[in-house]
């Protein structure tokens, strides 16, 4: 009799026990942090602000812009003193940035490439020079443009962003990171901008 009376007690207790942990799991549950959670979208303006990714594109803003808050690191360097160019940002799982750097024939060549795609562009306002954007399928990516004059040279630059953050607009973020490269590369190169491009030749 006594050894039933012990078994039962025991049950009592371990049913006790598991009803307490259902009570308390939820809360554990909610009180922990949940890290694959995207980044909190910084709804900030879009800032010509050292330091800078690639000599071109400000830190800052590229956080911003993308949401990324990883690590970065940068692959090469733009170097404004050469014909040709480029520079690549990379987080342990992302390329967030690409810059592309070009002047004289190269420059002319590339500007003249890529306003024959047909792939779907979008005039960009504001920004000096021929330039435009476009969405590049598949990965989440968007690419700005621009061919003007610095110096009398004729000058291009690309900047690819990849991805961009909820709550930000690819249209109205890319101009402005554009701007900033422009400004950032006529400060480089020493060099005063004209927004007239090199218009390729008629055919």
């Amino acid at each position: 009799m006594v050894r039933e009376q012990e078994i039962f007690m025991y049950r009592y207790r371990l049913i006790q026990i598991t009803c307490a942990l259902l009570l308390v799991l939820p809360v554990i549950s909610e009180c922990t942090p949940d890290n694959t959670k995207a980044p909190t979208t910084d709804s900030g303006p879009v800032v010509n602000r050292a330091p800078y990714w690639c000599q071109l594109v400000s830190r800052e803003s590229l956080s911003k812009v993308t949401g990324v808050s990883q690590k970065f690191t940068q692959v090469q360097e733009i170097d404004a003193q050469q014909p040709y160019s480029e520079c690549e940002v990379r987080s342990q799982s992302q390329e967030p940035l690409i810059v592309e750097l070009a002047v004289d024939g190269r420059a002319e060549f590339l500007a003249n490439d890529e306003f024959k795609r047909p792939r779907s562009r979008i005039p960009l306002a504001k920004v000096l020079g021929r330039a435009g954007y476009a969405p590049l399928a598949g990965n989440s990516a968007y690419t700005a443009f621009a061919e003007f004059r610095c110096g009398g040279r004729s000058t291009w630059i690309t900047v690819t962003v990849r991805p961009i953050a909820r709550g930000r607009t690819a249209a109205k973020d890319l101009p402005e990171l554009l701007k900033i490269a422009e400004s950032r590369y006529a400060d480089l190169a020493q060099c005063v901008i004209s927004d007239r491009p090199f218009l390729p030749s008629a055919s």
